[in-house]
């Protein structure tokens, strides 16, 4: 009798311990109480683990995230201030402050020369093995030209080069996956037309402010791949965009296997031929044999000028990976205007900073 009560007891404990080894908690903002979708979840190494879902939802696997010694959790949103929490100490619910929702400041004259200008900010920064690796920031000008023929002239005008000490980039070889680290490009138009014309996308209208995105898998199936929002006049704000290598995606790279996770965010503003990209956020993961690399790239548009725009002379269009270049200290009131999660900035301090290769 007691061997059967202890096996109905087991039994009765057994979903118990299983659902303790996840947690699951629900982001909202602190002053409106409501939900916050597109929180980035990360580990203590910057490392991104999810987001929380349209309904501020995430559901953390514990026995997961401890198999790979992962202790904090970071939550991170562009427009809050970041928390941390040990995973033993989530909360069910968890309250962000809106450090700010920043609008460029638009600068408009009476004169129109060929051309707008972007004034932004960029960063990117790598993580292998959980180790922050290299980081750059600086800041830069996007000359966007109202014709349609011209293409978009940028100028790099500070920028700043921090690395681990003695590391190295992987020598390309016969194959290579690019990481996409540093990538401060910008697209001149939305995606309107390349999702709503093309065989590989389709966009499900859920109602007059959002769209679901899909996009065919190998298999020539349409996946679920993110979402577009429109404004009130019915042009795209932001467009989310997810896709993932994994399992049967994946794809094979000579006796191995690689998986990948890409996520981007745009932001858009404006109308005609002044539409413009306000803010890029791009996340690259992938897993290569035993090497899980992962990088991240955001720019911030925090000044438009309309005013008889015309491109400089001359223009410094590259960043030179092995140094720095810099007349200001630009970084410190750009990181309090644009926080970064709090495990990245804590971790920059052990990076070593590039030689500032500006002649005064």
């Amino acid at each position: 009798m007691l061997k059967l009560n202890t096996y109905i007891l087991i039994l009765f404990l057994f979903p118990i311990i299983i659902l303790s080894q996840s947690v699951t908690t629900k982001v909202v903002d602190s002053g409106n109480e409501k939900p916050i979708s597109e929180i980035q979840v990360l580990s203590d190494s910057g490392s991104q683990i999810g987001f929380t879902d349209e309904n501020g939802i995430f559901t953390l696997n514990l026995s997961e995230v401890k198999k790979n010694g992962i202790n904090d959790v970071t939550f991170y949103h562009r427009n809050y201030a970041s928390q941390q929490y040990s995973i033993d100490k989530i909360p069910i619910t968890i309250s962000l402050d809106k450090v700010h929702d920043i609008e460029p400041v638009v600068i408009s004259g009476n004169k129109k020369g060929d051309y707008f200008v972007l004034h932004g900010y960029f960063r990117s920064w790598k993580v292998i093995n959980n180790e922050l690796v290299k980081y750059n920031d600086g800041l830069i000008s996007y000359y966007i030209p109202y014709s349609s023929k011209k293409t978009i002239e940028t100028n790099i005008e500070n920028y700043r080069t921090l690395k681990k000490d003695n590391y190295k980039d992987k020598v390309k070889g016969i194959i290579s996956l690019g990481d996409g680290y540093l990538y401060y490009k910008i697209p001149k138009n939305d995606k309107a037309n390349i999702y709503d014309n093309n065989k590989y996308f389709k966009l499900e209208k859920l109602n007059d402010s959002t769209s679901i995105l899909y996009s065919k898998n190998k298999n020539d199936v349409f996946i679920k791949r993110g979402k577009i929002l429109y404004d009130k006049n019915h042009l795209i704000k932001e467009v989310q965009k997810n896709i993932s290598f994994e399992k049967d995606e994946a794809f094979k790279v000579l006796l191995w296997k690689a998986t990948g996770q890409f996520y981007n965010l745009e932001k858009w503003e404006g109308e005609g031929n002044s539409r413009h990209v306000s803010y890029v956020f791009d996340r690259q993961k992938s897993l290569v044999k035993d090497s899980i690399e992962e990088t991240i790239n955001e720019i911030f548009i925090d000044n438009v000028n309309f005013n008889n725009v015309t491109v400089p002379q001359k223009t410094n269009t590259k960043v030179d990976k092995d140094k720095s270049y810099y007349d200001t200290l630009f970084w410190n009131e750009n990181i309090k205007i644009h926080p970064l999660p709090l495990n990245i900035q804590n971790q920059i301090e052990n990076l070593k900073i590039a030689p500032n290769n500006l002649k005064k």
